[in-house]
């Protein structure tokens, strides 16, 4: 360790922090200009999810009526859409437990 190297006090760093400003309280329902809120993100990933099924189920009644030839798209299809359906049903568990957890806090 050099002797020369000088360390900053630990109190001029802290002085140097400034607190964070309290943020205006917002009324119930209101968002910001240009936010989205939580339900027209959650209903627009749904209508996605939606349309992912329905895509692999015309994709898997076109194999089966032999109007598609690749197998390998088909089920890539499927695949996507059980994936998403899986994950949809992950956040809609853990946001369940999420709720779950804030009911049970003592205020």
């Amino acid at each position: 360790m050099d002797i020369g190297m000088s360390i900053t006090p630990i109190d001029r760093t802290i002085a140097a922090i400034q607190p964070l400003a309290p943020r205006p309280a917002q009324e119930a329902g209101s968002l910001q200009e240009g936010s989205a809120s939580f339900v027209s993100i959650m209903r627009e990933q749904l209508d996605q999810l939606v349309e992912m099924q329905n895509s692999a189920e015309v994709m898997q009644q076109q194999l089966a009526a032999g109007q598609i030839t690749d197998v390998n798209q088909v089920v890539l299809a499927v695949q996507k859409a059980d994936l998403a359906l899986n994950f949809a049903l992950q956040l809609r568990n853990k946001v369940i437990e999420a709720y779950q957890e804030i009911s049970r806090m003592q205020v």
